[in-house]
């Protein structure tokens, strides 16, 4: 009988330790397989099923940190995939709601965060001045945590720009640069180098779009250059930028340039053979226009505006 008991005591045991393996190691077994499902979806650019297979990777592992932090991060690529503000509004609070939790009890600096560019996304949605003094709070408190770390500055000034305190946020770019190492240090290897050139590119691009915004354009100028200069092959898009503040100073000479640089570093873009077109036919020159329009109709654009416009030019439905 004691035999007996004794076998029966080493099943329970035996069954225990399995579900206790189940509960930590075979949870995150299968979390890691719907997470390498999000990660083929990311590369298919398919969000409701990053979305869907996030929702299983919480089923079995709802509080683990990685996954947590990688999904906020995901929130940036994919939020715009909604057009329904609401939606987007309710994929936040979501979020929020996971990384608060995940966060209480012992304060994680990555997820405090990313807590803090979630709710400037969901501030500039919203446009609630609670909404956005709960960032800025956020904010002040990492500039707490680490004083000297400079790589959530670009969220920040982002929060500032969607409030349109253009003030605070130029003067939170200069705390930024003056956080960021120069760029010439010897110390820094080729790589390091590189990584450096896009923070503070980053910088120089946001410093741009306020000084835009605030139609200072020779500053916005300067601050755009000063960003292609250090990374001239990731910022193709401040050519456009260019060519707008030429544009809009009245001078099509230039505008026409700068949107045909940027149609060589990118040939297959619609937009850059549109502009020209459309800069060329404001200019009156009409067999510019009708050339760089057949440019921009042989890569078919979607965009409906560009699709009326060659219609206009070369005078035949698309």
């Amino acid at each position: 009988m004691k035999t007996f008991n004794k076998i029966i005591l080493f099943i329970i045991l035996e069954l225990l330790v399995i579900f206790f393996i189940w509960q930590t190691a075979g949870r995150l077994v299968q979390a890691d397989v719907y997470y390498k499902k999000v990660i083929v979806s990311k590369i298919k650019k398919d969000w409701p099923k990053i979305l869907n297979n996030y929702q299983k990777v919480f089923l079995y592992v709802p509080d683990e940190i990685f996954y947590q932090t990688k999904f906020a991060e995901d929130l940036f690529q994919g939020i715009d995939f909604y057009q329904e503000q609401e939606k987007k509004i309710t994929i936040l609070n979501n979020s929020i709601a996971r990384l608060e939790k995940t966060n209480k009890g012992s304060e994680i600096f990555q997820i405090t965060l990313d807590l803090a560019r979630v709710y400037t996304l969901k501030a500039g949605l919203t446009k609630e001045k609670e909404d956005f003094e709960k960032a800025n709070e956020s904010f002040k408190h990492l500039k707490e945590l680490s004083p000297e770390y400079p790589n959530f500055y670009k969220d920040w000034i982002q929060l500032k720009i969607f409030e349109e305190n253009w003030q605070e946020a130029e003067d939170l770019c200069f705390k930024a640069l003056n956080l960021y190492p120069d760029i010439n240090d010897p110390r820094l290897n080729k790589e390091h180098k590189k990584q450096l050139a896009e923070k503070r590119a980053e910088i120089y691009e946001q410093l741009g779009k306020i000084y835009f915004s605030e139609k200072k354009y020779s500053q916005a100028k300067e601050n755009y250059r000063q960003a292609l200069r250090l990374t001239p092959q990731t910022r193709i898009n401040l050519h456009k930028k260019l060519a707008d503040i030429a544009y809009l100073e009245g001078d099509l000479e230039k505008a026409i340039r700068e949107n045909i640089h940027g149609y060589f570093l990118n040939p297959k873009d619609p937009v850059w053979s549109y502009s020209v077109s459309f800069l060329s036919n404001e200019k009156e020159d009409k067999k510019n226009a009708v050339d760089w329009a057949k440019i921009c109709q042989a890569l078919g654009p979607e965009d409906l505006d560009i699709q009326n416009f060659l219609k206009k030019i070369l005078g035949f439905s698309l």
